[in-house]
């Protein structure tokens, strides 16, 4: 059985919520803009540390970003290759909402937008695999951000992906 567990998750009014009752303890009744601005500072706390300690963790090693992108015109696949922070930056330009979770060390990204629904799952490349790209294709991975579904596959091909196990690793938290 998969287990995940959320690491930020704005989809829903549970910070909206917390805002409320928080609010409420201290003997207030406030109306609804100030919980919004009392929740909206919340969740922008949470995303900043949970944002940190995903940056800090993958540093400046290269990741993929296999990703399915619901569009207005259909559903795509795709996917880039390159430093966590942008492609994260990236991925959630545009998004109203968005959720990350570490499912079996798999971490997982899933955002939403006007037209519907982009999901990425973020995976660590092996030093092996960095190799062979460059002997292969002549790619730097640690200096280039690449959109290659060729070079996506010969990674997957050599097994060269590997989960980062971010929840285990980060926080000692057994998710298998």
């Amino acid at each position: 059985m998969k287990k995940a567990i959320t690491l930020f998750d704005n989809t829903d009014s549970a910070f909206y919520d917390i805002a409320r009752e928080s609010l409420e303890d201290e003997g207030e009744k406030p109306d609804d803009s100030a919980i919004w601005d009392f929740a909206s500072d919340i969740e922008r706390e949470d995303w900043d540390l949970v944002k940190t300690a995903l940056v800090q963790f993958f540093g400046e090693r290269p990741v993929v970003f296999a990703a399915t992108m619901q569009l207005w015109d259909g559903i795509r696949r795709g996917g880039r290759i390159g430093k966590f922070e942008q492609l994260l930056d990236t991925f959630l330009n545009g998004m109203d909402s968005f959720s990350i979770t570490d499912e079996d060390g798999h971490l997982h990204i899933s955002a939403v937008h006007h037209d519907g629904r982009n999901s990425a799952e973020v995976m660590l490349i092996d030093k092996e695999g960095i190799d062979k790209v460059y002997e292969k294709f002549d790619v730097d991975l640690d200096a280039e951000e690449i959109c290659d579904q060729e070079i996506h596959d010969y990674l997957e091909q050599e097994h060269a992906l590997k989960p980062p196990y971010f929840a285990r690793i980060e926080y000692g938290t057994q998710t298998a």
